[in-house]
């Protein structure tokens, strides 16, 4: 569970400042980190899966502070099976997706609210496109559903559908074009 734990750290991203962020989870000893917590909410075991498998979980299970979008188990399920196998088989698409799902610093609900049309880095090197609609905050195409599960090393928001970066895209096609 330690390994699942560890590696669902490198999917987290994370946005705002740090310091402050920093100050404000990292000293609440009484709260799980980002890969502990995401595996007890239960619906992120393929996310979990992938973190191990992309040796990302000790990365998110460090100080942080981090922002992770999760995307669910269902949000996995709607990846059509050969794009999901394709990332799945590839440790290098693998973990350039996982990590497009973090971005170092904490942004919160309330501040993602405020961000439409801003963009933040994620630790992959893509940039996070934030945007509002009808109240609901959206990265990239995919909508938060839950927002601000705290964790000692940052927040989680909880999202409906895994971030694909088009380089990977790209990638997969010339995989199944062979």
């Amino acid at each position: 569970m330690r390994m699942i734990t560890s590696m669902f750290a490198g999917a987290v991203l994370m946005l705002s400042t740090p310091a402050i962020a920093s100050a404000q989870y990292a000293n609440n000893a009484e709260r799980k980190n980002i890969v502990e917590t995401a595996v007890a909410a239960g619906n992120f075991t393929t996310l979990a899966g992938a973190l191990a498998k992309a040796g990302l979980v000790d990365a998110l299970s460090a100080e942080g502070p981090f922002t992770v979008f999760a995307p669910t188990d269902a949000a996995f399920a709607r990846l059509p099976d050969d794009q999901r196998t394709a990332i799945m088989n590839d440790n290098a698409l693998l973990k350039r997706v996982l990590l497009s799902h973090v971005i170092s610093g904490v942004v919160n609900s309330s501040d993602a609210l405020k961000m439409s049309g801003a963009s933040k880095e994620t630790l992959s090197g893509m940039m996070a496109q934030f945007k509002v609609n009808e109240g609901n905050v959206v990265v990239n195409l995919a909508t938060v559903v839950d927002a601000d599960i705290l964790a000692s090393n940052g927040v989680i928001h909880t999202i409906d559908r895994v971030i694909i970066p088009i380089e990977v895209e790209m990638a997969i096609n010339s995989l199944q074009r062979q």
